[in-house]
């Protein structure tokens, strides 16, 4: 009976620490849905606040750092959102709607081409 019980608390052992992990991602989640709910209402601040509490829960996701982004951008936070940008570019270098919405910030702050002097 004692195996059984060392079989018991060995599995308790690694199973509870892996259940108490998924906590942060899960309320990650939570959050993030909140914020999006809070945007579609056009309620940026609080959207913004939410995000970046998801993207504390769950700093290697370049998703919650995308959409804190795209919400600086909405405030007018440009300097912010680029850095944000490329922080999410550095977690998912691969991702096309980060890449896409980097790249349209970046033709946004491109200062006009000169015209030339009228002849």
């Amino acid at each position: 009976m004692k195996p059984a019980f060392r079989a018991i608390g060995l599995f308790l052992l690694v199973a509870l620490p892996a259940c108490r992990s998924a906590g942060p991602i899960r309320e990650a989640r939570e959050q993030a849905r909140m914020g999006a709910r809070a945007a579609r209402f056009h309620l940026y601040a609080e959207a913004y606040f939410r995000f970046q509490k998801a993207a504390a829960l769950a700093p290697a996701d370049a998703r919650y750092l995308n959409n804190l982004a795209v919400l600086a951008e909405t405030q007018g936070r440009f300097d912010e959102a680029g850095t944000l940008y490329k922080k999410a570019l550095a977690l998912d270098p691969k991702n096309k709607k980060i890449k896409f919405n980097d790249d349209k910030l970046q033709a946004y702050l491109k200062p006009p081409p000169s015209k030339p002097p009228a002849p």
